[in-house]
This record gives structure tokens, C-alpha cells and sequence, in this order.
């Protein structure tokens, strides 16, 4: 007799519809999830370290300024490894710094194809025209060769996004007739750098030494590693249909109508902008990462670093790059003193003036150290010289009479007598001691 079984159906079927469709649900939402994660781990990473190439960009420029005693000038963002200037500074010739101050003028021929600008910039070293402000890529290699405490790498040139750091600066700020001797002016500043909403965020406006950023996720206006520069500021936008429009109208991450990011690529005026990160596609989009360096507290009077200086002095120089005034709220001259001015010592100058009514008459200082005499036969004050009448007392020279102060802004003279002959001095025979030069030597006269 045969044994017959039954098959249980409960242990021999397989995913139902429904539990497949439930499986590929939750693998889908799983993948989602992932893809997510990683994205935003990707962005977070990219920004991070766009973050710490920044910063350590910064400390480098900062190291810079501190030994240097200046700033380096942009590198030219056109140019490959295998070029001898590469990363390097560029900076503008010295005959065009010497001739063209304050104008942007032969920058665009060889060997300066960096960008300059002195719209919206500020008159940082009192002129009388605005700063100019060059426009390039942080000089990565200038700044490796030149510091050592700051940990700077050539992989910091760069964002992490591909694209290199660009960077402008105060040309005044990077002259480099600047030296240990005669460190750059740190109030010189002339960047502007306004947030999305136009408010200047530098105290005092428009006075940073330099803007250090990166052109962040979009990199529009940033330069690659090839040298070409992705997308331009200044293009016109198509729509949908094939119309250009007003690129002021246009938004979006790719528009060229996104006003905060012009501001930082456009490269035609010393106004940039440090705003709140945002990547909606719209009018407030703004990936960029802006650091900046403005004028800190200086102190009025500081240490000379001059390596003239003697061993064992200390000489202080005044940081005031406009006029000082004494008793006057307004000076019109570098030094402008509404009082008495005495000198114990000696008077080193050029020329002292003042004003005598109907000319301005000058003291030169060779006179007042001996080598010449303005002390007349009149004891008038000397603003009563008549220089049309040569016959007047008041232009002849009285040799009994020497100058020994400054004083109302004239020279105070005195009477003195004259030996003819004094022991250790090499005056000829017949001949007095009037006075010293300014350099101590003997001033001999006859009587």
C-alpha cells in the first residue's frame, strides 16, 4: 500500500504582489535617503573645505603683511604649472605706478593682464582721486616661498569646488618700495564690501585691505585650473524662447541677473559683497565665501623697524598719514603749529614760512644754522622787509646781530660781539667766528 502526502501550499509560495511592491518601496525610500546623505555630505564636504583653504589663505596674507610689510599682488588666473609666472604676483610696472597712480591705464597690455579698477574705491592715501585696486587669483606661489609659520600649501589655492581663490587688493597697499623701513600705511585701505542688502560692513566704509573669496557651489566668475573662467558676469541671458533678456531681470542660480554674485565677479569696480549663504533659485541666491582684511586699531605713534636704526635705541615714528595740527582744528600743512615752536637742539627743515601781509616770506634753515643771516640793522620785526627798496635797513645784513629763536613765525635775533680770533678755530688772520653750520662746521667773516 502506498503512503500518499500532501504538500503544504503555506511553506512552498513565494513574495506576494503586495510584499514585493512593499520591498521595492522601502528600498526605494532607502536609496533616497542614501543618495540624500551623500549629497549632503558632499556639499557639506565642498564647503568645508572651500572653509579651510580660506582661512588658511588668509593667515598666509596676513603672515605676509607682517614680514613684508606689504601685501602681495594678484597672480594671473590665464596661466598653466608649466609657466615660469605661474601663481606668482603680477604686479604693475613701476613706471606706470610712478606715472599713473591713481589711473588704470596700460594694464591691459603685457605683462599685466590682471584687472584693475578704481571705481568704487576709496581714497585711501589722501591723493585727491580714488585708489586703484587689482583684481586676480590669490598668489599661491609668492606666499608658499615667503612665509613659514603659517602651515600654506599650493592645495589651499584653490576652493572645494575646483576653482581657484580670487583675490584684490589695494595696489597702494602692495607698492613695494614698502619695506621694513617704510611699512605700508594700514589705514590706506580702498575695497568696498557691502552685505545682500548694501550696507557696508567695514567701519570706516569702503577701507579693506584686501577681499579673499570663492566663487562657491556655481563657481561663476571663478577661474579652473585651466585657466578659463566659468561663465561671465556680464553675459546676456536667453529665455525660453530664444529672446535675450535684461540680465538685471534674470535670477537663478545660473542667471547672470543674481546682483550679489556680479558684485563678485564682475570685475569692473572695487564694490564687493559679503552675504548670507542661500542657494534658492532666485534673486537671493548667493554661494559665495568672501573673508576680508580692514584697518585695526593703530596706534598713533609706533616703533620704527628700521634696521638704520642705532643697537640699543628705539626710534617711534607718528602712523597719521594726513596733517597735524597744534592749537589748530585745521591744519594746513603736515606739521601745523598756532604757537610758539622751540627747538633746544637744533631745527632740521626745508623751509619755514609764514605770512606777512602782502607776500608769504620764507626762513631757510641754513640761515637760522648759520650759514647765512636774515638778522638786519633795524630791530623791526622781519615781516617789515620791503623786497622792492634794497636801500631799506631792513634788507641790510647786520653781522653784530645773530638769529637764536623762532618765534610769531619770524626769526628772533640778538646782539653779540665778536672776538677776532678764537683758540682751536681755523678762521684766517683778521677774520671773527660767526657762527656753525648745521653740520658743526666753523663760520668765519670779516668784520
Amino acid at each position: 500500500m502506498r503512503k500518499i502526502t500532501f504538500k503544504n501550499s503555506k511553506t512552498q509560495a513565494g513574495f506576494t504582489l503586495l510584499e514585493l511592491a512593499l520591498v521595492i518601496i522601502i528600498s526605494g525610500f532607502s536609496m533616497l535617503m542614501l543618495t540624500e546623505f551623500m549629497r549632503v555630505y558632499t556639499v557639506n564636504g565642498q564647503y568645508e573645505t572651500t572653509l579651510e583653504n580660506t582661512r588658511m589663505a588668509q593667515r598666509a596674507l596676513r603672515e605676509f603683511f607682517v614680514v613684508q610689510k606689504r601685501y602681495p599682488c594678484p597672480a594671473d588666473p590665464t596661466l598653466l604649472p608649466n609657466d615660469l609666472e605661474y601663481g606668482k604676483e603680477r604686479c604693475r610696472l613701476d613706471g606706470d605706478i610712478i606715472n599713473f597712480p591713481d589711473i588704470c591705464t596700460t594694464t591691459d597690455i603685457p605683462p599685466f593682464p590682471l584687472e584693475c579698477t578704481s571705481a568704487s574705491s576709496r581714497d585711501g592715501d589722501q591723493s585727491g582721486d580714488p585708489d586703484i585696486v587689482t583684481i586676480g587669483i590669490l598668489p599661491f606661489r609668492t606666499l608658499y616661498i615667503e612665509i613659514v609659520a603659517t602651515p600654506f600649501v599650493e592645495a589651499h589655492r584653490k576652493d572645494g569646488y575646483g576653482t581657484y581663490l580670487s583675490y584684490a587688493v589695494t595696489e597702494q597697499m602692495t607698492y613695494k618700495s614698502h619695506g621694513i623701513d617704510k611699512p605700508t600705511n594700514p589705514n590706506s585701505g580702498a575695497i568696498n564690501v557691502v552685505d545682500e542688502n548694501g550696507i557696508s560692513v567695514i567701519t570706516p566704509d569702503s577701507s579693506a585691505h584686501y577681499v579673499l573669496f570663492s566663487h562657491g557651489d556655481n563657481g561663476r566668475g571663478g577661474y579652473t585650473m585651466s585657466g578659463a573662467m566659468i561663465d561671465d558676469c556680464q553675459i546676456t541671458v536667453i529665455d525660453g524662447f530664444g529672446n535675450p533678456v535684461d540680465a538685471d531681470a534674470a535670477s537663478g542660480p545660473n542667471g547672470a541677473g543674481i546682483i550679489t554674485e556680479i558684485e563678485n565677479c564682475d570685475n569692473t569696480d572695487a564694490l564687493f559683497v559679503k552675504g548670507i549663504r542661500s542657494l534658492a533659485e532666485n534673486s537671493d541666491y548667493y554661494d559665495d565665501l568672501l573673508f576680508f582684511n580692514k584697518p585695526g586699531k593703530v596706534p598713533l605713534w609706533t616703533q620704527s623697524l628700521s634696521p638704520l636704526v642705532p643697537l640699543g635705541e628705539s626710534y617711534i615714528h607718528n602712523t597719521n598719514q594726513g596733517y597735524v595740527g597744534i592749537d589748530v582744528a585745521n591744519p594746513e600743512q603736515q606739521l601745523h603749529v598756532n604757537n610758539e615752536l622751540s627747538a633746544e637742539v637744533s631745527t632740521i627743515g626745508v623751509k619755514y614760512c609764514g605770512n606777512a601781509g602782502y607776500e608769504t616770506i620764507c626762513v631757510e634753515p641754513e640761515m637760522i644754522a648759520g650759514t647765512g643771516s636774515i638778522c638786519t640793522q633795524s630791530n623791526s620785526p622781519i615781516n617789515a622787509l620791503d623786497p622792492d627798496n634794497p636801500a631799506d635797513p631792513y634788507n641790510i645784513p647786520d653781522p653784530t646781530r645773530v638769529a637764536y629763536a623762532i618765534q610769531n613765525n619770524r626769526v628772533v635775533c640778538r646782539e653779540v660781539e665778536w672776538s677776532t680770533l678764537i683758540q682751536g678755530i681755523d678762521c684766517p688772520v683778521g677774520q671773527y667766528l660767526k657762527g656753525f653750520s648745521n653740520l658743526g662746521n666753523p663760520l668765519c667773516d670779516t668784520p
